[in-house]
Parts: C-alpha cells; sequence; structure tokens
C-alpha cells in the first residue's frame, strides 16, 4: 500500500503522460504539485475549499485572489504554482482560517 503522490510515481515510472488531473484534499495536491513540479509535469487540479455562495461573493472559497467558486475549481500547476495560500490550510464553514501546520 503507498499514499496517492507515491501511487503517481509508480504510474509514471511505467507510462508516459503528458499532463495529470487530480482532485482531492489539498494537502495531498500540495505535495502531488511539488513532485510534478520536480520532474516537469504539467498539471490541472480541482481545487476543494469551503464555497458557501457559490458565486464569488462570500470570499468562502478564496485561495490567494482566485475565488475558486467562479474562477476555477480547475486551475493549472501554473496558476496553482503562484497561490501563496494553496498548501498552507483552509478555511473552515465560519470563515476562519485553519492552518495546515
Amino acid at each position: 500500500h503507498c499514499n496517492a503522490v507515491e501511487m503517481v510515481k509508480k504510474v509514471l515510472a511505467e507510462h508516459e503522460y503528458d499532463e495529470i488531473i487530480a482532485c482531492g484534499p489539498e494537502v495531498m495536491l500540495f505535495f502531488l504539485l511539488k513532485y510534478l513540479n520536480e520532474i516537469g509535469m504539467k498539471c490541472q487540479f480541482s481545487l476543494e475549499r469551503y464555497m458557501k455562495c457559490g458565486a464569488g461573493v462570500c470570499g468562502a472559497c478564496m485561495c490567494d485572489e482566485h475565488r475558486v467558486c467562479k474562477d476555477g475549481p480547475v486551475f493549472t500547476g501554473e496558476q496553482i504554482n503562484k497561490m501563496k495560500d494553496f498548501g498552507t490550510g483552509r478555511r473552515d464553514a465560519s470563515g476562519t482560517f485553519v492552518s495546515y501546520r
């Protein structure tokens, strides 16, 4: 058994792909992006953020200046690499930032 990032490493060792598309917990995506950056692989991730209004008004789903509900939820690796908030924490139902560290 292994985690998702280790599984991607095993699959990429046996098969060739142009791009990886993934969704899941942000912590997992953070480490997957780190690995994909190391090997120069393009990717797109569907980000999971708490979305209260779904219209980009409340700001609960913000990742830097991006409203995940309105501007996403799918972002390229290039976009995510520029997001300072990505992989650092999340907002709970009240809108309070909860750090992963």
